[in-house]
């Protein structure tokens, strides 16, 4: 069965053949048949997309599953109902600061934090040089934000709602890595401990690496900057502000001291441990262990996205999507709202 857009580019492209004969009869030009197939066009994909959003929008039912996926706890149809009415809200704020504070407050109350000193920092960048688009530091419990500011991005986010849903997915991501922290904390809390100290410690490995890539051969680092779908130039840039924020001193081998506090005690000492028979347990083991063994995505692209702690906290944005769905309206433009 073909598609709507093809049945209009085929209607037009038979339009074209015939106009020849039929243009001084009809008195329209051939610019203006072309425009007409072009905005049927358009229009056909317009009500595809509509038509696909009336099709997949979840039931109540399912979001309710799915806010339960995201934060790991039973969230009943009503307090679906009434966070869906809140997240709609929270996408409608204009200014973007204030929106990513409001959402953070929001995503940190619904995963159970609400009384858990984690904090966010905004930091305002014209690029983010490889550092990513936001990220959870355990060391400092700080979540952190980087909001471009060229004026091509403010134009596109400001006001906009598929901007301001990419943003709250960002959160939601970084607070599946501080829940994966806590799961790993109430399993073992030297074990995630060390293996948090030991991939600090591999900084000095990391930064080695970056260099040798950038000093060696120039078809390794195309072959990486290929396998990272960005440009030779991008790469070296990335790689560069690697080596320059990697500081020998804070990244040194310095022995582990499990009497030592860390952060993590201060949010979840409190939480009873897991039993060892518990799947929670399992899962934990496995996070600590992705933890020490955590693949860079600047290393490892496909390893990066595979591994445990992306591959869940990814799931989470997609999920998320769903959610939007329902209360999106089906005739919005995708690309606008």
């Amino acid at each position: 069965m073909q598609s709507p857009s093809q049945d209009v580019v085929q209607i037009s492209a038979g339009d074209k053949i015939k106009e020849s004969s039929n243009s001084e009869k009809t008195g329209m030009s051939t610019g203006a048949k072309w425009a007409l197939g072009i905005l049927g066009t358009a229009g056909a994909v317009y009500g595809a997309v509509v038509g696909h959003r009336m099709l997949t929008k979840p039931s109540i039912e399912k979001v309710a599953k799915n806010f339960s996926e995201i934060f790991r706890r039973d969230v009943s149809k009503d307090e679906a109902e009434k966070l869906v009415k809140k997240y709609e809200e929270l996408l409608n704020i204009e200014d973007t600061e204030e929106f990513c504070k409001k959402a953070f407050e929001e995503v940190k109350k619904d995963y159970g934090y609400e009384n858990i000193p984690i904090t966010l920092k905004i930091n305002k960048v014209k690029d983010v040089n490889g550092a990513g688009d936001a990220g959870w530091d355990s060391e400092i419990g700080i979540i952190n934000i980087n909001l471009l500011t060229d004026r091509f991005t403010e134009k596109v986010f400001e006001k906009n709602r598929r901007g301001r849903k990419c943003e709250l997915q960002k959160i939601i991501h970084e607070f599946q890595h501080v829940k994966q922290d806590e799961i790993a904390y109430r399993t073992s809390r030297d074990g995630i401990a060390e293996a948090i100290h030991e991939t600090r410690g591999n900084m000095q490995n990391l930064k080695a690496n970056a260099q040798s890539l950038l000093n060696g051969k120039k078809y390794k680092l195309e072959q990486q900057a290929k396998e990272m779908n960005i440009s030779v130039e991008e790469l070296r840039k990335r790689l560069e502000c690697a080596i320059k924020n990697i500081d020998d001193k804070k990244y040194g081998n310095v022995p582990f001291d499990k009497d030592k506090r860390i952060v993590l005690d201060d949010f979840f000492e409190k939480l009873p441990k897991f039993d060892k028979n518990s799947n929670e347990y399992k899962l934990g083991l496995k996070y600590i262990d992705s933890t020490k063994n955590y693949v860079k995505s600047a290393n490892n692209r496909k390893g990066y996205h595979s591994q445990i702690l992306e591959n869940e906290a990814e799931n989470s944005e997609k999920i998320f999507e769903e959610i939007y769905n329902y209360f999106a309206s089906p005739y919005r433009i995708p690309w606008v709202q």
